[in-house]
């Protein structure tokens, strides 16, 4: 099908080449439109409605495509290409600010809002399809995997942190330093202040000025 118009103006030329003009109404002038267009503007290569059968059945901005371009998603009903999120490398037309696929710069994809992002947010980690999955509970923030803690709750009984896991406090041998626990130096059983500041020595190790030496080393 092409675009008609009621009313428009017909030119007529006599020998003398003097244009003579006459308006005619309730009249319909049409026009095929050119493939792959189902329907067109008066521009006939300006499609607004795409032919099924041409291969090329979605529309945005009077082009048919074979599939919408990055950066845009189907809207099913109407085939047409909708703008998406500017996070979204492709999204669901319907819902244009959910992403079926990310942008480079917002690499990470949170299931919870369908929404990517630059980087998850705290209480969830990357996993490795780049899906921020929630941490454990006792988790504030974590990596890698639910349980790999990076920090503890400090309101909860679990606000330790050691080596990744979250405690009610810090372990023999250690040393806690606004509720993370380091280990003190390997000559120390137990240490204060300092990691290096012993308080007590593992055998058969002495423990003088807050060091832990060989009895040997005693003067």
């Amino acid at each position: 099908t092409g675009s008609s118009f009621d009313s428009f103006k017909v030119y007529l030329y006599n020998n003398e080449h003097y244009i003579k003009e006459q308006e005619t109404t309730n009249l319909t002038l049409q026009f095929n439109c050119q493939s792959p267009c189902a329907k067109c503007t008066d521009v006939s290569d300006y499609c607004t409605k795409c032919l099924i059968s041409s291969g090329k059945p979605y529309i945005l901005n009077g082009i048919c495509y074979d599939k919408c371009p990055s950066g845009y998603g189907l809207y099913e009903n109407t085939k047409e290409c909708v703008k998406c999120d500017e996070s979204c490398e492709e999204c669901d037309g319907e819902f244009p600010d959910k992403c079926t696929k990310c942008k480079p710069n917002f690499p990470y994809f949170n299931p919870s809002t369908s929404k990517c992002i630059n980087q998850c947010p705290d209480g969830f980690y990357a996993d490795s399809n780049s899906l921020c999955q929630q941490c454990d509970s006792k988790c504030a923030t974590c990596k890698t995997s639910s349980d790999m803690c990076t920090s503890c709750n400090k309101d909860s009984s679990l606000s330790y942190l050691y080596n990744n896991n979250c405690l009610t406090e810090c372990p023999n041998g250690t040393i806690n330093t606004d509720k993370i626990c380091f280990d003190c130096d390997p000559s120390c059983k137990t240490c204060e202040g300092t990691v290096n500041s012993c308080t007590s020595c593992n055998s058969p190790l002495l423990l003088y000025k807050s060091k832990c030496i060989q009895r040997d080393e005693c003067s």
